[in-house]
């Protein structure tokens, strides 16, 4: 390979990067370019990588974990070691596609045409995105490829040998044998010394997987975490894929995203393109295609666009030679559009049918389409919208592909003409399926805002966040949604504190927040006062005043002194636990002056590692009832490893009558790591917790479900 060569894939890798950071993705903490003064979100990060240590299924794949962890001994920050171990891994998987192509079609043209379909890949693009989550998968498509290039000079102890390394990198590698070894492995006839030979240079991956994943699981001890995954969830993942028509919706998108330039591009392949060399390849697809198809629906999140897409892999080296003829000719069917009146017309009428399917995708991938387990906005819509359009301009074109010959050197005109509509229905985030519920929202926020010096923010809890970001954002209002049910859209509130405090917020509960306390987290940053606009209660918080001190709200500012009634808001000063149990709060509630319990609230600041298990814990000693026991990891409210940050666990919907009943808080460090702690405090039946019963979701408005 040339200099140039590597200087492009360099370059692409860095396109890459970009792209990553620029949107909410896992190495900038769920974040929007500029919502922050860090680009990488160390926190995050390390969150995510004791999440792949931790759980079986992806403890069984540890060749990027390795790779990671042997940089944080050499020195690195777990931080820089993720980004550098991924981005290498990217990096190389580039080159050895720019060599692979080389290698099969003796051209560089279709070697750069070839990394960069893979490279703007919706898998490949989004890798590091919430839903993708492909942090493995770099170093499997590096090792996949390096085995390709083997493969294609027929070396087979060389295919193996790089096979079994993308095995261990992810199994799933798996599901590409079968077509490999029947299309580009055996001959005819298959009973052969030849054949024999091969299968054994070849197949010896297979039990050789076996023996080390079993000593993997046998020496982490993953017996247990892999039999329940296996027994709990693997199972059930068809289910999920099809719950409800959202998720089913999300599930087929993916499906479609996965194949869809593979697809189109074969179309054009079948039609005008008549070499042999990549025939077995595609068979091996079409093998391999039908056989990941039906275990990533049944045994797999479907919304999981990487799993789909593993046997494009195979197609890969060929695709830049297939896009690069689907360009040459797409100029042909209206090379005469502006000769003649009829030419004219057809080109014309071709432009109008366009259109609309341009509009009809728009609206799929703005209003129907939500990915991700954010659910805000990721560019996740736009890249689905752009993929569709071009797959289906460049369908139609090829369809129409008729005798004519080029006319002007202006031939392409027409065609660059019909992608108007792409870019005219770009972004049409108009919100139409919530056009009823969300109207009056708009409506009086404008009104509001009129009348206000300090301008509002709007919280949205939704099942269908991505509704009511795209439309409040089509009409200028700021905006951030989500299903605060759970941890990441929570943090991403977290993370934009700053943005808050200039103005004051709106909170819309259509889906209550019953996992986390978010009203709770809410009532900390101001004076909550409950408004009406339309049909819709929502919460309104004074940012620019104090939060109001509830009744029964007790805290320890200090160790000597204890916990004590709440009557400011001075900061506490900070106390080092390192032992098991931090200072409690023990009371009965008749001590208290409390006849009944239905709600609590608490929290605590602090500054701890991610490694740390301290827990918030609340316990409720009932009298001939039962005992309740809650817990919350502090590290899930995690946002800052060198700063204060705050913990919270709230309940609602209890029904304690007993006046003897006694409940306790304190911090649990069960590790006795290092972990610092001020302003423990807890509210005693609190108003601020969600209520299944206030319930409204969008769905239900449109009588859609």
């Amino acid at each position: 390979m040339k200099i140039i060569h590597w200087i492009y894939c360099l370059f692409l890798t860095a396109c890459h990067f970009i792209y990553t950071v620029a949107y909410p993705s896992l190495i900038n903490g769920e974040r929007y370019l500029g919502s922050s003064d860090k680009i990488l979100e160390p926190s995050y990060i390390h969150a995510f990588f004791l999440s792949r240590i931790k759980f079986g299924e992806f403890a069984r794949r540890p060749l990027t974990t390795w790779l990671i962890q042997f940089l944080e001994n050499l020195g690195f920050t777990l931080d820089m070691a993720f980004i550098v171990v991924e981005y290498s891994g990217l990096f190389i998987a580039f080159v050895l596609l720019f060599k692979l192509t080389m290698n099969i079609l003796k051209h560089e043209k279709f070697a750069y045409a070839s990394v960069i379909v893979f490279a703007s890949s919706f898998w490949v693009l989004h890798a590091l995105f919430a839903e993708i989550y492909a942090y493995d998968e770099p170093w499997q498509y590096a090792a996949i490829f390096a085995s390709f290039i083997f493969l294609n000079e027929k070396n087979w102890i060389g295919f193996s040998v790089f096979y079994f390394l993308a095995l261990i990198a992810r199994e799933s590698t798996l599901l590409l044998l079968p077509g490999i070894f029947f299309f580009l492995v055996i001959e005819t006839p298959i009973r052969s010394r030849t054949n024999m030979i091969r299968t054994i240079k070849v197949g010896w991956t297979v039990p050789a997987y076996a023996l080390f994943l079993y000593y993997l699981i046998q020496s982490k001890n993953l017996v247990s975490k892999s039999s329940s995954y296996m027994e709990d969830i693997r199972f059930k993942h068809l289910y999920y894929s099809f719950a409800d028509s959202d998720i089913g919706i999300d599930t087929i998108t993916s499906f479609a995203l996965s194949i869809c330039v593979a697809f189109t591009l074969l179309f054009v392949r079948k039609r005008f393109i008549r070499s042999e060399i990549d025939q077995p390849w595609i068979w091996a697809f079409v093998l391999n295609f039908g056989i990941n198809a039906f275990i990533t629906f049944t045994l797999t999140m479907g919304r999981e666009t990487r799993i789909f897409a593993q046997p494009v892999l195979l197609l890969s080296p060929f695709l830049g030679l297939y896009l690069i003829h689907t360009l040459k000719i797409i100029g042909r069917p209206f090379a005469n559009a502006f000769s003649d009146i009829s030419s004219f017309l057809k080109w014309f009428s071709v432009l109008i049918l366009f259109s609309l399917i341009t509009f009809a995708i728009s609206l799929y991938c703005y209003e129907l389409y939500w990915p991700t387990d954010t659910k805000f906005f990721s560019g996740f819509q736009h890249n689905a919208f752009v993929t569709f359009s071009l797959c289906a301009l460049a369908v139609l074109l090829v369809s129409l592909q008729g005798d004519d010959q080029l006319s002007t050197k202006k031939s392409l005109l027409p065609t660059v003409l019909l992608i108007l509509p792409v870019a005219l229905f770009f972004g049409n985030q108009s919100g139409f399926r919530a056009y009823d519920t969300f109207e009056p929202i708009k409506n009086g926020l404008e009104k509001a805002t009129q009348s206000e010096t300090r301008g509002n923010y709007l919280i949205v809890g939704s099942t269908m966040p991505n509704l009511a970001e795209n439309y409040f954002n089509a009409h200028d209002i700021d905006v951030l949604a989500g299903d605060f049910n759970f941890q990441l859209p929570v943090k991403q509130f977290l993370y934009r504190k700053k943005e808050y405090l200039s103005k004051n917020l709106i909170y819309m509960e259509l889906e209550p927040a019953i996992n986390f306390p978010f009203t709770y987290i809410l009532s900390e940053f101001g004076e909550i006062e409950n408004v009406r606009i339309g049909e819709q209660s929502l919460l309104q918080v004074h940012t620019d005043r104090a939060p109001t001190i509830e009744p029964s709200t007790f805290i320890c500012l200090n160790a000597s002194e204890g916990f004590q009634k709440k009557t400011g808001y001075e900061d506490g000063q900070p106390i080092h636990l390192q032992e098991e149990y931090s200072l409690a709060f023990k009371h009965k509630l008749v001590d208290l002056g409390i006849d009944s319990l239905y709600s609590f609230g608490v929290k605590a600041d602090f500054i701890s590692d991610m490694d740390s298990e301290a827990a918030l814990v609340v316990t409720i000693d009932v009298p001939d009832g039962e005992d309740i026991w809650e817990h919350e990891f502090l590290t899930i409210f995690l946002c800052n490893e060198n700063d204060w940050n705050t913990a919270y666990k709230a309940i609602g919907n209890l029904s304690i009558t007993d006046p003897k009943a006694e409940i306790a808080f304190y911090v649990w460090n069960p590790k006795k790591t290092e972990v610092e702690i001020r302003n423990l405090e807890i509210v005693l039946n609190t108003k601020w917790t969600s209520s299944k019963s206030t319930m409204s979701s969008v769905l239900a408005s449109r009588k859609l479900k």
